[in-house]
């Protein structure tokens, strides 16, 4: 056999593979799987690579080697490697692996499972568990093919997955239910001790909890005015986070809020107990803590008030969910400010989009009021709107400014902006709520029509995208409608924009 050089090609990965799966076992009992053997095995079990069969063993130093003249394949052993060589190895000399790793398939010599897994976690989730584990020490007499876990709650409720390294999520779990999890090994011989059983009671994370704000305040509370709010990521922009001891809240939905709550110094998590004599932040005595809720053009200038911590946790030492109430008093008052928050990190809240289909009764431009053909802007105002002043307008030309996340619009002395959703692109559909631009909520998206010196201080109103085409960020075409009431009247002023690309 001459020896050229030796190299792994592309073929080496199906080699090893069908060298992993040979299942057959010789029955000759040995200590150890020799030469002869080997080559025996293969040419029974692959005698479309090796034939013809009962070819002679041969010796050329270093190699102990068959040549199989109708396939033009060799198949040798040295030093303890097996080698081959031909068609097969598109003919360089190539090692498939040693003896010991052939002794079990071919010689049933040594076979053995590999040992027992170790699993490090396991994560609850929605319905689901997350089990994190270590390898075996031993794969056994062959490489390990996969990993099985498993979930079981009596006989009633098991969940089962499998996977080819750490971690495999099972799933179809029932939350609330405690589950006893192992892990086995398989590989070519069998399946493994299990690991040491770890149990877990699937639910939702606290991360995932919902974002919920809920504010009660008293009568004569200078703060809330007397008033109940409640938010979620649905209805306001809410941001929530901190470092330490410190948190801080904002919220930008109807109403605009901020808000700072500080535990004791030396107190460096949160943690769940109640914290009483605090006062104003930032004027607050450190060693007890202090917080400060306030908003709308209202604050207090003295305080006092507590906080409670019913839960908080920790993802890699950052805060992943709170859930906490405060009571706020300003100035010595025996009114309160109330509230409560509930927060995760991992809030899966989906923000609302525009109403599809438009609905159809809505108001438009009188078909006679507008051209056929071509751009326009068609204005119509009520008597009593002190934007358009009771009159109507009707221009042909108009300029303005396109991006996914707004329109604005400029026509003689005219200027309008129209903004959808937070995080959403304008698209057709139907946006409703709306207050004056930019001082709306961000949730719902906002608009805002004025000129000729008048513009509204509060407005509500909507608009409606009926037809839209953009082409590589381009606006192209686009047919809208708009109504808005300025100051809370009943008289409004109606528009209509048809615009396509010259």
């Amino acid at each position: 056999m001459t020896v050229k050089h030796v190299s792994r090609p592309t073929w080496f990965a199906k080699i090893s593979i069908l060298a992993l799966a040979w299942a057959a076992a010789l029955t000759a009992c040995a200590d150890e799987l020799t030469p002869d053997m080997l080559m025996n095995w293969a040419e029974r079990e692959y005698p479309e690579l090796f034939a013809p069969t009962a070819r002679p063993t041969k010796f050329a130093t270093p190699f102990t080697y068959r040549f199989y003249p109708a396939t033009g394949n060799y198949i040798g052993v040295s030093d303890g490697g097996v080698y081959v060589l031909g068609p097969i190895s598109n003919s360089r000399l190539s090692f498939v692996g040693t003896l010991d790793d052939f002794a079990c398939v071919a010689g049933n010599i040594g076979c053995a499972v590999p040992s027992a897994p170790t699993i490090t976690s396991v994560t609850a989730h929605d319905r689901s568990a997350i089990i994190r584990f270590d390898a075996p020490t031993s794969r056994g007499s062959s490489p390990i093919m996969r990993y099985d876990a498993s979930c079981a709650s009596g006989f009633n409720s098991i969940g089962v997955a499998t996977g080819t390294q750490s971690p495999i999520t099972v799933t179809g779990l029932i939350n609330g239910r405690t589950y006893s999890c192992i892990v086995t090994a398989v590989n070519q011989q069998g399946i493994s001790a299990p690991s040491y059983v770890v149990q877990v009671v699937p639910a939702v994370p606290l991360s995932f909890r919902p974002t919920r704000i809920k504010l009660t305040s008293d009568f004569n509370d200078y703060i809330g005015g007397g008033r109940t709010y409640e938010y979620t990521k649905a209805n306001a922009q809410i941001s929530i986070g901190g470092s330490g001891n410190q948190l801080s809240v904002d919220v930008n939905g109807d109403e605009s809020w901020f808000a700072e709550f500080v535990l004791p110094a030396g107190q460096s998590t949160w943690q769940p107990g109640t914290y009483t004599g605090l006062t104003r932040w930032p004027f607050h005595d450190s060693e007890k803590g202090g917080l400060s809720w306030s908003g709308e053009g209202r604050g207090c200038n003295t305080l006092t008030g507590s906080i409670t911590v019913t839960s908080a946790t920790y993802n890699d030492g950052s805060l992943d969910s709170i859930e906490m109430s405060f009571v706020q008093n300003c100035e010595g008052g025996s009114s309160a400010l109330r509230g409560t928050i509930s927060w995760g990190a991992n809030d899966p809240t989906q923000l609302p989009g525009p109403v599809i289909p438009v609905p159809g009764n809505l108001w438009q431009a009188p078909t006679s009021a507008v051209p056929a053909l071509g751009n326009y802007v068609y204005l119509q105002s009520d008597l009593g709107d002190y934007i358009g002043g009771g009159q109507s307008y009707l221009y042909t030309s108009l300029q303005g400014t396109w991006s996914a996340t707004g329109l604005s619009v400029a026509v003689d002395d005219w200027n309008a902006t129209f903004v959808p959703m937070l995080g959403k692109a304008l698209e057709v559909g139907y946006y409703s709520g709306l207050e004056r631009y930019p001082f709306h909520n961000p949730i719902n998206g906002g608009l805002n029509w004025s000129g000729n010196g008048r513009g509204c201080n509060t407005l509500a109103g909507w608009f409606t995208i009926d037809e839209l085409t953009v082409t590589q960020g381009q606006l192209q075409h686009i047919v809208m409608r708009f109504e808005q009431h300025c100051e809370g009247a009943n008289a409004a002023l109606r528009g209509q924009i048809r615009w396509s690309r010259p």
